[in-house]
């Protein structure tokens, strides 16, 4: 089971061409004895902007990851399409700021949005460590969550429950992942 945002092309045909069963989660191509366990990312990023749509925001920005990785362009493009469907309320268009994955580019990020004239009232980040990162940030710039900038994280790491406000998260069902990875890996070895 490979859980890696990328890899090289001549690693995955070497396991392949030996037969041996390989699982990617979200990132590998499907192929002879290769799987590909696809997360609903998606649905989990439209939730979070309905939750803080509902919550009054309408100024919500979005930190993405490099967008080289399949992975952050679903996540962008569901963002885009959860904001399309509310283009009527929203004070401004969606705002996407480019981050790393990292702790440091949440923080970055939020010290970016500071210089803005209109600042978001709402951050939703592509994983949860940007969204760590975010908090920082914005504790940093004299900004309270939730009460001045809200703040949702994807992932649903055990880091979340450890910062103050605990973080907001998209959960990732780790477990029917790993029973998906495993069930596609012993069927391709029988």
């Amino acid at each position: 089971m490979i859980l890696t945002t990328e890899m090289s092309l001549s690693v995955i045909e070497r396991f392949s061409s030996r037969e041996i069963p390989v699982a990617f989660l979200d990132s590998g191509k499907v192929g002879p004895h290769i799987s590909n366990i696809r997360i609903d990312c998606e649905k989990g990023v439209h939730e979070a902007v309905e939750h803080l749509l509902k919550l009054g925001h309408r100024q919500i920005a979005f930190i993405s990851g490099p967008v080289r990785f399949k992975s952050t362009q679903l996540r962008r493009q569901a963002f885009l399409e959860a904001m399309k469907n509310h283009r009527e309320s929203l004070h401004t268009e969606p705002l996407i700021l480019e981050g790393n994955f990292r702790l440091e580019s949440g923080e970055q990020v939020v010290r970016e949005m500071m210089t803005l004239n209109s600042r978001p009232t709402a951050i939703l980040a592509a994983n949860d460590l940007m969204a760590v990162g975010a908090l920082r940030g914005l504790r940093r710039a004299g900004l309270q969550v939730p009460r001045d900038v809200s703040v949702i994280g994807c992932d649903d790491i055990a880091l979340a429950g450890l910062t103050d406000p605990q973080l907001t998260t998209i959960m990732i069902p780790r477990t029917a992942i790993g029973a998906s990875a495993v069930e596609a890996i012993t069927n391709w070895s029988h």
